[in-house]
């Protein structure tokens, strides 16, 4: 008896010492006050002057400057907010998936002697954008879908399903998309909004969760769609090809391989399906505004439209 009421004092205690961080954060970036301007990203590229891969906290060509900025401001505060106790708590607690062997038990993992193809895609875009090789691991999710997780060492996660439903070339851009990740340092800040979340939801209580998490939710939202404009940039540098990138962000989109019996996307077609979008917005209805709320990434024609003008002015880095 005794010893389940001192867990409960200590658990109060925890939470009431993470509130008062989040509420010191959210107030120090001024994430209280909700700014649904926010949502407007920018779906045009700029001119690179110099096609520099970064090193450690160094800003890569690739990255969106949004992106940049938004992980700079929170390293300059780390320490003074105690971030990193604050995962460290997470992933003690959270994430004990990746780090305790399940993995290893529920799923395969990917080696130069275990499904070797796959490894050697992750190799190669970890070479091209100098960075350290991930565990790999192949499992049987639903749907096709590719995932990094645990900033401390990242895990890079394979539905099965996307070994027949993209290309090899593909497959090697999505997977480079998320060598991307782990390169612009995003696992991190990924992993953070969701301790935000989980501490929130159990320690503010009453209208105070809303207000405090819907400030940072919003400003994290708009750091997620940076963040995913600087991984489709980073897929790109690695494999070249503009029409390998947009094939497979619009077969992830949908879910399936349908160019071999129906023919490959229209990229300009489709992106003019924005204007549809833009049209709903002037005349008030709200169906684009909360599916956009609703998402982590940007809507596929904007990310399309971003990255086929990222590659047109920045022709030179894909020669």
């Amino acid at each position: 008896m005794m010893k389940s009421f001192a867990k409960i004092i200590l658990k109060a205690f925890f939470y009431s010492m993470f509130t008062l961080i989040i509420v010191a954060v959210a107030w120090h970036f001024n994430y209280i006050n909700v700014n649904f301007d926010t949502f407007l990203l920018s779906d045009e590229a700029t001119v690179v002057e110099e096609f520099v891969l970064g090193d450690y906290e160094k800003r890569p060509f690739y990255q969106t400057e949004a992106d940049y900025e938004f992980i700079k401001a929170f390293n300059e505060n780390r320490d003074k907010y105690h971030l990193d106790a604050l995962m460290e708590y997470y992933n003690k607690y959270y994430r004990r998936y990746f780090r305790s062997g399940r993995l290893d038990v529920d799923a395969v993992r990917v080696t130069s002697k275990q499904y070797p193809i796959i490894y050697k895609y992750v190799s190669f875009a970890c070479s091209a954008l100098k960075e350290k090789i991930p565990r790999i691991y192949l499992t049987k999710d639903d749907g096709p879908n590719i995932r990094t997780v645990y900033w401390k060492d990242p895990v890079l996660i394979i539905s099965a399903n996307l070994t027949w439903a993209f290309k090899p070339e593909e497959l090697q851009y999505l997977i480079s998309r998320e060598i991307g990740h782990i390169k612009a340092r995003h696992i991190y800040y990924r992993d953070l909004l969701q301790v935000f979340k989980q501490v929130n939801e159990y320690s503010i209580p009453g209208k105070l969760v809303k207000w405090v998490d819907t400030g940072i939710s919003l400003d994290f939202i708009d750091w997620f769609k940076h963040s995913e404009i600087t991984a489709d940039r980073a897929g790109l540098t690695v494999i070249g090809d503009i029409n390998v990138a947009i094939n497979a962000l619009i077969k992830l989109k949908l879910g399936a391989n349908v160019d071999s019996y129906y023919g490959q996307i229209n990229p300009e077609e489709y992106i003019k399906q924005l204007s549809t979008i833009k049209e709903k917005s002037r005349q008030g209805l709200f169906g684009p505004l909360l599916s956009e709320l609703r998402s982590n990434t940007p809507f596929l024609p904007v990310r399309m439209k971003n990255l086929l003008s990222f590659y047109s002015k920045n022709s030179n880095a894909f020669k």
